[in-house]
C-alpha cells in the first residue's frame, strides 16, 4: 500500500533492478522512465492497480507475485528519477516458516 502525502498525483512502478544498480535507470525526454518490463504499478486512488495517479492524501495498492531478487520501485513522475526518489525492494527466502495466522512454526 502506498500513501501519497505530496501535493501532486503519483504512480509507483515495480521494475527489475538495473544491472548498474539503483538510481541508474535512464529517463526519456519527458523526464519519465521507460517501462517495458513493468511488473506492476500502483496508480489508482483508493483502489488496486493502474490508473491516473494516486491523488494527494489518498492511498493505492497492488498485488503481484515476484521471484527472489531485487526490484526497483520507481516513483515515475517527470524528473523524479534517477534522483533520490526511488527505492529498492529485496525479495528473500525466510528460514522461519509462518502459518496463515502469522505464528512462527518449524
Amino acid at each position: 500500500m502506498a500513501f501519497n502525502n505530496g501535493a501532486l498525483a503519483h504512480e509507483i512502478v515495480m521494475l527489475p533492478l538495473p544491472s548498474d544498480g539503483p538510481g541508474t535507470r535512464p529517463t526519456r525526454a519527458d523526464g519519465k522512465v521507460n517501462e517495458p518490463k513493468n511488473l506492476g504499478e500502483t496508480s489508482r486512488s483508493c483502489a488496486p492497480g493502474a490508473g491516473d495517479g494516486i491523488a494527494p492524501g489518498s492511498v493505492g495498492w497492488s498485488t503481484m507475485t515476484l521471484r527472489l531478487g531485487r526490484y526497483d520501485l520507481v516513483y515515475d513522475e517527470p524528473w523524479h528519477h534517477p534522483t533520490e526518489i526511488f527505492d529498492v525492494l529485496t525479495v528473500e527466502c525466510s528460514t522461519t516458516q509462518q502459518d496463515s495466522r502469522g505464528l512462527e512454526g518449524s
